[in-house]
């Protein structure tokens, strides 16, 4: 793992040094993913990582870059594979919540028979999944002449359940997940640390979920990439560190405003290290953060 050094002068112009530093690196390694992408042949791409990882930015930008070297990029979202919500209901009675992260959530004969008509060159149908109504429904054909490109996104992008509907060779696996810790202090955050962070301030300031039903789902999150995501790791193509070092500064109050509700119950070891290491953050204002950021992701 590689490790960021929090500055030592942290006055406020070396910090926002610090964050300028921080974006142009990111720049520079995304920049350097999606023009080898560009220059990938292979017409499919299979876009994966865990939860909070950067997906969202690092889609936009290779469909950004494809398109200016001519390519017509479709983006086929695995989340409008799930199976109808009261199948998942009726499934998981007596089990708690849905583990929306599990392989069994999707429908796989309706995927297979996708990726068939799309191999063999016939019009395929698009699904987009309501979330409202629980439902996937049938969006448009997708006709062979409207693309030369198909990007699958999802966190299922890496299951073995996935890739094995593919071909061999016939695609190109992007992994995108922070890969690099912070060090400051002599005290330590971990990629796991940064990627809780990143959902527990998401999904307070956007998905209405308190950062103790965040911490209850995280630990069927977790158990869920170390079975089906992080064992597929290596056999991706290509590989993205999407940890962005200043943003620990970003996301600080926000954070540590979080875990102050956090019950005492609902508190584990993790939750209570990154307490301790994000006091000794200091804050940035949120100007500092460009607007092509990634951190917009969680942030808004």
């Amino acid at each position: 793992m590689k490790t960021v050094k929090f500055p030592l002068h942290r006055d406020e112009a070396s910090l926002r040094a610090f964050a300028a530093a921080c974006e142009a690196d990111f720049r520079r390694r995304l920049d350097r993913l999606v023009d080898r992408i560009a220059a990938d042949p292979r017409k499919i791409i299979a876009l994966a990582g865990p939860s909070c990882a950067g997906k969202t930015t690092t889609a936009h930008r290779i469909i950004a870059r494809l398109s200016e070297v001519g390519r017509r990029v479709q983006v086929v979202s695995l989340d409008d594979f799930y199976r109808p919500r009261d199948e998942l209901i009726a499934d998981s009675e007596g089990k708690g919540e849905i583990d929306f992260d599990s392989p069994a959530t999707l429908d796989w004969k309706k995927l297979s028979a996708f990726i068939d008509d799309v191999l063999a060159g016939r019009t395929a149908t698009l699904y987009r999944f309501d979330f409202v109504e629980g439902i996937a429904v049938e969006e448009r054909p997708l006709t062979p002449d409207s693309y030369d490109c198909l990007l699958f996104e999802g966190i299922q992008a890496c299951y073995r359940q996935f890739l094995d509907l593919l071909p061999k060779g016939s695609y190109a696996g992007v992994f995108v997940t922070p890969e690099s810790g912070l060090s400051i202090d002599e005290m330590h955050l971990i990629p796991e640390d940064i990627r809780l962070c990143r959902r527990m301030v998401r999904d307070r300031l956007f998905r209405g979920a308190s950062p103790e039903f965040t911490m209850q789902l995280w630990k069927g999150v977790t158990a869920n990439e170390e079975r089906y995501i992080f064992p597929t790791v290596l056999s991706a193509h290509y590989h993205l560190d999407t940890f962005v070092g200043y943003e620990v500064c970003l996301m600080r109050d926000a954070l540590l405003d979080a875990l102050s509700t956090l019950p005492e119950e609902a508190q584990t070891e993790q939750t209570r290290h990154m307490e301790k290491v994000y006091r000794a953050i200091p804050p940035l204002p949120r100007e500092v953060m460009p607007e092509e950021s990634m951190l917009h992701e969680f942030l808004g």
